[in-house]
């Protein structure tokens, strides 16, 4: 199972690279960049992930995203396989976690300000965008 994994995971991502080489220079807000089931991956995805590995004091050099993808990919699968499962979070325990992670965040950088500059977006928007994930994390996580 593992190794059927880890080909799938090779292949999706010399997909990704191999597109990424091909397409034209154009302006774009954002993209999807791998499918899983029914789970997409949007390139926002994984530099957001980038950026909250990053605030916690991680640094793995230039491949970074492509360690993001990896992750997300692997956490697709799982979320697709807690779906399955009916496996919920409850909405309390993913505003928790949230609040808890942004306070994390508060305290490496400073102050709300200074995060709210990091992520050059308002708190309200860094909740709006961090919310999904933290969901789909927990569900894995339970999974």
């Amino acid at each position: 199972m593992k190794l059927r994994l880890i080909k799938f995971s090779t292949l999706v991502i010399f997909l990704v690279v191999s597109q990424m080489a091909f397409s034209q220079d154009e302006l774009v807000v954002d993209r999807i960049v791998a499918t899983v089931g029914d789970k997409i991956i949007l390139q926002s995805d994984i530099e957001n992930q980038a950026l909250q590995f990053m605030a916690q004091g991680y640094y793995s050099g230039n491949d970074i995203k492509c360690q993001m993808l990896e992750e997300l990919l692997f956490q697709k699968l799982l979320l697709i396989q807690a779906d399955l499962d009916s496996i919920e979070v409850g909405f309390t325990r993913v505003e928790s976690e949230l609040d808890r992670r942004l306070m994390y965040f508060v305290r490496q950088l400073g102050s709300e300000k200074k995060l709210e500059e990091y992520y050059n977006k308002s708190m309200i928007e860094i909740k709006e965008d961090f919310r999904p994930l933290i969901e789909e994390q927990l569900k894995t996580q339970m999974m």
